[in-house]
């Protein structure tokens, strides 16, 4: 049998425009006019533009690149968007809830939100949404910062600052989000937040004057003994320093003011691409979501390189 098969680029163009315009496979396609057609770089076969079935684009999406294709995606464009960007952003790692229809009995009832809902956690970089965890609705969202940092380490990333919200405090998260990008973590606190003793410059020197004998220094400069101490099996000592750190200083709130841009982006994701899982079936949830992102991810990369200063405007190109 003689079929055609489209360019991916194509394809992908075609996914991308699927997910701004909030449409059916099938309504995506028939919304197609001859402008679209022109600027898709669709071809044309005896003087009519060849467009793709709704079942050939559904198929593209569901088979041909399915869940580890849309992820690998998801971390070549975050790559882009760095290497087009370069220069140094702060890091926000939150999570949002993902909309489910109230019958969907797979989805959590959250009883923060009052719905039921899946959770997309995300890996913000300023303004750009480089990473991205889907999860059911009432995970803890702890449990995923560590994959979303292992997912940085051949990124390169120029990181100014990290600010996570008080869901994230604890020892080790403050050690990890330090170890992966070498900046001092900006976790708020809960309300009875204590110094720890173990966390001091005494605490930890005598930590590392108990582990003389695979090389604790305790003339070495602060930050080798953290290093030492991460390295050695005692990170949860290197979160209470850092914490320490941030009871102890004045400007802490002022610093983390820039978290609230997180809930602004957060909703300008939902309004772009209906960032939800209503009407999607269980086992393709997290294929569906990671398709949104990675069309959201696509929209902010050209934005960035085609030097379009407002951040949150894309009807420019799309």
């Amino acid at each position: 049998e003689n079929r055609f098969h489209f360019n991916v680029g194509l394809m992908i163009r075609l996914t991308v425009l699927k997910a701004f315009r909030k449409l059916s496979f099938r309504k995506t396609v028939n919304s197609l006019t001859d402008d679209d057609c022109h600027y898709l770089k669709i071809p044309v076969i005896n003087g009519k533009y060849l467009i793709p079935s709704a079942s050939a684009l559904h198929h593209f999406v569901k088979e041909r690149l399915g869940e580890e294709v849309f992820n690998d995606l998801m971390l070549r464009i975050a790559n882009q968007i760095v290497r087009s960007k370069n220069e140094k952003q702060e890091i926000i790692i939150d999570s949002t809830p993902l909309e489910a229809s109230r019958y969907d009995k797979y989805a959590d009832f959250n009883e923060h939100y009052n719905i039921r809902m899946d959770k997309a956690h995300i890996l913000h970089w300023g303004d750009y949404p480089l990473l991205m965890i889907h999860s059911s609705g009432n995970s803890y969202d702890g449990n995923y910062v560590l994959p979303l940092l292992k997912m940085t380490e051949d990124k390169k990333i120029p990181v100014s600052s990290a600010i996570l919200d008080g869901g994230y405090d604890s020892f080790s998260i403050h050690a990890q989000i330090w170890n992966y990008f070498n900046v001092h973590p900006l976790i708020q606190m809960r309300d009875n937040a204590v110094l720890h003793e173990e966390g001091t410059i005494q605490g930890i020197n005598k930590q590392i004057n108990k582990m003389w004998k695979i090389g604790g220094d305790v003339h070495d400069k602060i930050e080798n003994k953290l290093k030492f101490l991460y390295e050695n099996g005692q990170p949860e000592k290197v979160g209470m320093y850092f914490r320490n750190q941030n009871i102890l200083d004045p400007d802490f709130d002022m610093k983390c003011r820039t978290r609230s841009n997180c809930e602004r982006k957060h909703s300008h994701i939902k309004n772009t691409v209906d960032f939800d899982i209503r009407g999607i079936p269980n086992q393709s949830k997290n294929l569906y979501t990671l398709m949104k992102f990675v069309a959201y991810q696509i929209l902010m990369l050209a934005h960035t390189q085609l030097k379009f200063e407002d951040l949150n405007c894309f009807r420019k190109y799309v």
